[in-house]
């Protein structure tokens, strides 16, 4: 089961990751603002949110596949139909769908994922999940800057008219995907609970929430930075995205395998420390080299944090659907207020002259609370 929802992931990864880096730009072209470019990103995640929770707790009772079935259909009409559509209000409106149907995709392959595996592997075995998941990003975003390239070269015809060709093609190969769904919820590692030993409180949700803000920021005001700041383009931020994905992925499974043979807790807030620190950094550089170093950092963070995090949640044991559902609808809460504030920020807040200020609060803000939580969490000893 496993090793069929590894290919089912690369193939809508890949799908997905062609899209992606493109709308925030695509829809600026449109001639939408900082602030609707914000709200691309948080009507996404804002629905993928309100699913990811909903659909979580369903799936405990009546299994995953239905649920998958349905998001990747929608993924792949609902990015087909933007080739269709000029109006920026109603990209946004399609975008929001998609968060719909990628929340009923994702959690429950990340709980297939970890049901099927041991403790003592756990976290890699998710880590592996998003690797895979992150390679199919990465390569997406490859393809569609080779895909804008020949169109834009051979055709002649302007960039931005030129991305209806990566939606085309995306929405195949995210259709092809579903040639890997197998029928049933996967064999189930069979393990007596861990709720205990884990000690799961408020904290971790917390920390999903501000790890998810800072992913919303880096999937869109960044991306707005290194076009309006460094003078990229498009087929520059699709191939960076693409550089970026590959190189996480030893990060992943660097920080999945300690979270295996280390304490996952620790590991857990020492990834968090790093995206910390790096927020607070990105705005303070001028220099295209450290705030590319910086960004990079952010991100292999947030692909350690996710499969860690979830190792943990699914070893404590209960109802997985619902707290990794959870834990998902947490971290794209974030994700979605991001993008607004951000957006905002972005036009009107400077520090040290800086557009992108808005990461330097909130890696003051994160390392905060996380030390609050280390020292609450040592006196308790």
């Amino acid at each position: 089961m496993v090793i069929f929802v590894y290919f089912l992931v690369f193939g809508a990864a890949i799908g997905t990751g062609m899209v992606k880096p493109l709308l925030p730009l695509y829809l600026r072209g449109l001639g939408a603002s900082a602030f609707e470019v914000g709200l691309l990103v948080s009507g996404f995640m804002l629905a993928r949110s309100i699913s990811s929770l909903l659909i979580g707790a369903l799936s405990d009772r009546i299994g995953r596949t239905p649920f998958i079935v349905m998001g990747l259909l929608g993924l792949s009409l609902s990015t087909f139909v933007l080739v269709f559509i000029p109006n920026p209000h109603l990209v946004v409106l399609v975008r929001t769908l998609q968060g719909f149907f990628a929340g009923a995709v994702w959690p429950q392959l990340q709980i297939l994922v970890g049901e099927a595996s041991k403790r003592s592997f756990r976290s890699r075995a998710i880590g592996i999940y998003f690797i895979i998941g992150s390679l199919g990003m990465g390569i997406g975003s490859g393809l569609a800057s080779l895909v804008l390239s020949l169109v834009t070269r051979y055709r002649s015809i302007p960039e931005q008219d030129a991305v209806k060709w990566v939606f085309v093609i995306a929405a195949f190969v995210v259709l092809l995907s579903m040639a890997f769904i197998r029928e049933g919820k996967g064999e189930r590692v069979k393990e007596k609970s861990t709720e205990g030993a884990f000690r799961l409180g408020a904290w971790i949700y917390v920390l999903e929430f501000f790890m998810g803000f800072i992913l919303g920021l880096y999937n869109s005001i960044f991306l707005l930075h290194l076009k309006e700041f460094f003078g990229f383009n498009m087929r520059g931020v699709a191939l960076l995205m693409f550089l970026f994905g590959l190189g996480g992925i030893t990060f992943t499974y660097l920080l999945s395998h300690m979270a295996d043979k280390l304490d996952g807790m620790w590991v857990l807030r020492g990834i968090v420390a790093v995206a910390a620190f790096s927020s607070l950094f990105l705005p303070l550089t001028r220099s295209l080299t450290v705030s590319l170093i910086l960004a990079f950092f952010i991100l292999c963070a947030m692909r350690g944090f996710l499969p860690v995090s979830r190792s943990i949640v699914i070893s404590s044991g209960g109802k997985k659907g619902t707290k990794v559902g959870a834990l998902n609808s947490v971290s794209n809460l974030g994700s979605v207020v991001s993008p607004l504030i951000g957006g905002y920020a972005y036009d009107r807040l400077r520090i040290f002259g800086s557009r992108i200020s808005i990461f330097l609060l909130l890696g003051v803000l994160i390392l905060v609370i996380l030390t609050v939580e280390v020292v609450g969490s040592l006196s308790r000893r």
